[in-house]
């Protein structure tokens, strides 16, 4: 056979069909997580085995198609931040102070500074999500950190569908994303479980800036609780930074900003880490989980709380201190 009935017959087989404060401060199992699309496809590993055969006569292959069984490189950095630095960014976003209130309008302001980009997502306008509350700060942030996350990766990224899911709106405890991170006890963290997007814990040496850190200030967990959503800074061995939606702040502004307290004050604590953004495309399987709808008439013990978190409750975390 000449060299152009050789590529001939590649060129025929290649087409081919076979190739989501009271201060004290007021306030299922998973599914398979959906992992972003990444790789490429070299011109050898589109072709089928027949053509495979011959390929090494083709005169244009790159030098990396003819690395047999060549692992795909590592993934660049989300544009070069990690997921830390956009979590930090979404902060810097939302400013400072703006207000704190536990109100319906304060909910309605959140509700309404969402609106819908057909390319981008979810687009927050953080100067209409005030005053807020210590919930709408953690989530918005969150929602913002996950837009940065998620600009310029096109199909790679979140699809419409887990945007609509993950937008807040009016709905009842435990029900959808929005429903289950403003509930009661553990919210965001058994949210967050059930994607596949991240863990917890409850370890104060593991902390890092920008994990989200459910505080409790009573041994309350559930109707009678009384706690704070936050995002962890840092600590000493005595201290404890926050940022969050506050009632009061330094300087006296109350609403977005930064917080020390003692870590006396801490009953309870619970980190929770974002490890894999692209799990929240799994926002639309969410649906109802009514243990944390039932938070707002009932109690529960931290061990409970803990399970519901993927997490192994030991004897020593029946009282969390810190």
């Amino acid at each position: 056979m000449n060299f152009p009935s050789v590529a001939c017959l590649l060129f025929l087989s290649a087409a081919s069909p076979h190739a989501t404060e009271t201060q004290p401060e007021a306030q299922a199992s998973a599914r398979p997580a959906i992992s972003g699309k990444t790789g490429t496809t070299s011109f050898t590993t589109a072709l089928p085995p027949f053509a495979l055969r011959c390929a090494w006569l083709w005169p244009f292959r790159k030098d990396s198609d003819k690395r047999q069984g060549a692992a795909p490189g590592p993934q660049p950095a989300i544009q070069g931040k990690t997921w830390e630095a956009c979590m930090a960014e979404a902060r810097e976003k939302l400013g400072q102070g703006g207000g704190y209130a536990c109100t319906g309008k304060a909910l309605d302001n959140f509700i309404r500074a969402f609106s819908r980009d057909e390319q981008e997502g979810l687009r927050l306008q953080p100067g209409k999500a005030r005053p807020s509350f210590c919930s709408s700060a953690v989530y918005g942030a969150l929602l913002l950190a996950l837009e940065l996350w998620n600009s310029g990766r096109g199909k790679n990224g979140l699809d419409g569908n887990a945007w609509q899911t993950l937008a807040p709106r009016k709905a009842p405890d435990g029900t959808g994303a929005w429903g289950c991170a403003n509930a009661n006890g553990p919210g965001l963290a058994v949210l967050i479980h059930k994607l596949g997007a991240g863990h917890s814990f409850t370890e104060w040496e593991k902390a890092r800036s920008g994990d989200i850190m459910k505080l409790w200030w009573t041994e309350a967990v559930g109707a009678k609780e009384r706690g704070h959503l936050t995002i962890y800074l840092s600590q000493t061995e005595n201290s404890l930074t926050f940022w969050s939606s506050n009632q009061s702040n330094p300087g006296g502004t109350p609403g977005y900003g930064t917080k020390t307290i003692p870590k006396s004050t801490v009953k309870h604590v619970l980190f929770t880490r974002i490890t894999r953004p692209e799990a929240f495309a799994n926002a639309p399987h969410i649906g109802t989980d009514p243990w944390l709808g039932s938070l707002l008439k009932k109690n529960a013990t931290m061990e409970e709380a803990l399970r519901r978190c993927g997490l192994t409750p030991s004897p020593s975390t029946k009282t969390i201190q810190p």
